[in-house]
């Protein structure tokens, strides 16, 4: 039942209907609480965390955040780290936010690990520090890739792999000509 609300909560969450999200998640918190089931209280707590950051509710988030952060029972794992970096990437406390996300990166999940790469890309575009932005952007777009194409023929995957290397290889040149286009701007 708990995970029933959790996903009613996605539901609501892609509606962007933060009230009935949030009641969703908190009823799905409630009722793993209360069935012992961590894996669906850990889950709702972080997408509950999700929802307060796309929404913008800093004082909710903070309050969640503190509860995850006392909370002993609840397993830190990349999944988690991902959200409380993204949070923090809001936040723009840049600090807080590399800690969690690199955290995140060393996760087995390849979904957590890749939006970890692309949390890390935005954050770093976001400071203005192009070089590092490409770079995770780069690993986003490699990662992802690798992902998708476990089970396609070895020649399919070459190609692909190919030509996704020389995607990257040409952004980075083309970012690089508007950093040096920028730079003989100024003087």
């Amino acid at each position: 039942i708990s995970y029933s609300n959790a996903y009613i909560g996605r539901v609501y969450t892609l509606q962007k209907d933060w009230n009935r999200a949030e009641q969703s998640y908190l009823s799905a918190i409630r009722i793993a609480h209360q069935s012992g089931s961590l894996k669906a209280r850990q889950m709702a707590f972080q997408e509950l965390l999700g929802v307060y950051t796309r929404q913008g509710a800093l004082q909710k988030a903070d309050s969640l955040l503190l509860c995850l952060e006392s909370d002993t029972i609840l397993r830190r794992d990349g999944s988690l780290s991902l959200v409380i970096g993204n949070y923090y990437r809001h936040l723009t406390d840049t600090a807080k936010s590399i800690r969690y996300l690199m955290e995140a990166t060393l996760s087995r999940n390849p979904y957590t690990v890749s939006g970890a790469y692309q949390c890390l890309h935005y954050l770093y575009k976001d400071a203005n520090r192009m070089e590092l932005a490409v770079y995770y952007d780069s690993l986003y777009h490699a990662h992802t890739t690798s992902s998708q194409l476990l089970h396609r023929p070895v020649e399919l995957v070459q190609a692909e792999a190919s030509y996704q290397i020389e995607k990257i290889r040409s952004r980075y040149e083309d970012m690089q000509t508007w950093c040096l286009l920028l730079c003989a701007s100024l003087f």
